[in-house]
C-alpha cells in the first residue's frame, strides 16, 4: 500500500505543444504543467539502437497521487531525466495513479 510518506521525489509533470516554425512546419515542444510528489520504482532494462546509436530503454512505475489530469501526450521530468508515459490506471480506490514510463539512457 503507498502512502504519502512514499511519495519523496518532486517530478515535474510537462504538456506537449505544436507550435509552427519558421518554415512552416511542425516543432513539439514541451511545457511546464506543475511538479508533484512521486513515488518512482525502477523496473527493467534492455539494451536498444536508437538511429544507430547505443542505448538502453529503462522502464520505471511511477506512482503520484490521482489529483491531475494526466494523459499519454504528457511526459513526466525529474532535473535531466525525462520519462515518457506508456500507460496508467488508478490504484488503492482512485487515491493513487500508477504509470508505466520509460527512460532512454544513452
Amino acid at each position: 500500500m503507498t502512502g504519502p510518506g512514499d511519495l519523496d521525489r518532486r517530478l515535474t509533470l510537462e504538456a506537449s505543444e505544436e507550435t509552427t516554425d519558421d518554415q512552416g512546419g511542425l516543432v513539439r515542444v514541451f511545457v511546464p504543467v506543475t511538479d508533484l510528489w512521486a513515488q518512482v520504482v525502477p523496473q527493467r532494462g534492455r539494451v536498444n539502437f536508437a538511429a544507430d546509436a547505443p542505448g538502453a530503454d529503462v522502464t520505471h512505475r511511477i506512482i503520484v497521487r490521482d489529483k491531475f489530469v494526466i494523459t499519454l501526450r504528457h511526459r513526466l521530468r525529474e532535473d535531466d531525466t525525462i520519462y515518457r508515459i506508456v500507460s496508467k490506471r488508478r490504484i488503492h480506490d482512485g487515491r493513487y495513479l500508477e504509470i508505466d514510463v520509460e527512460e532512454r539512457v544513452e
